[in-house]
């Protein structure tokens, strides 16, 4: 009884305090990052996309901007999970599928290595479940195509192309299958292979929420 009387009450505070619990988990996932990372010697360290998106999250929900999470989770959504695998099958079987994470395992700190953990494992996704009542329109696309043409921008003029920060210059784990001046046209092919499929699959996913409701609603 008591486990169902907490679910109601999360529920509840998900349900009309949505804003502020995002804004808040989201926030504080973004200071431990900063303090996981702040013998870091350089900024370019939040350039990447998992580094920052935190306190982006956290002023849309904040401010209730729903579509505005629904584009920044485009843009992540479906990479993170790619990372998520390549974690687990490196971790478990020591196979790369694409080598996104055998860097995870060389990491000298415990705390980097939780910090690294946590922000590709509850950003994008964390994100999703916060705004699964929640359906994405044409207002979703258009922010993921301008954070991901500003993503673009901002990686080619401040970081090192050595780098390959965000995947801007050569496709990760694909790096020898990359297109001649793919950089020049990231923000076209990200949108997408990325973007447009996650958007469908929170449109699938928010049905599918909608159908559960009902049905419940019914019973």
């Amino acid at each position: 009884m008591e486990l169902i009387a907490l679910i109601k009450k999360l529920n509840f505070l998900l349900s009309n305090y949505k804003y502020l619990v995002g804004g808040f988990l989201f926030l504080f996932l973004q200071l431990f990052i900063y303090i996981a990372n702040m013998n870091s010697e350089s900024m370019v360290f939040y350039y990447w996309y998992c580094n920052h998106i935190p306190i982006l999250f956290s002023l849309a929900f904040f401010f209730k901007q729903y579509q505005v999470v629904k584009g920044l989770i485009g843009v992540g959504l479906i990479p993170q999970v790619l990372w998520i695998l390549d974690l687990m099958l490196y971790g478990l079987f020591s196979y790369q599928l694409f080598g996104f994470t055998q860097y995870f395992f060389e990491l000298e700190s415990s705390t980097q290595m939780i910090s690294v953990l946590i922000i590709h494992v509850f950003s994008s996704l964390l994100a999703f479940l916060l705004t699964i009542s929640v359906k994405p329109n044409y207002k979703s696309l258009i922010t993921s195509l301008v954070y991901v043409l500003f993503l673009q921008l901002i990686t080619l003029i401040f970081t090192d192309p050595s780098l390959n920060i965000n995947c801007v210059q050569e496709i990760c784990g694909l790096e020898n299958f990359t297109p001649l001046l793919y950089k020049y046209y990231f923000f076209i092919l990200t949108f997408i292979v990325m973007v447009l499929p996650s958007y469908f699959i929170q449109i699938g996913v928010f049905n599918i929420y909608k159908k559960y409701k009902k049905n419940k609603n019914i019973i």
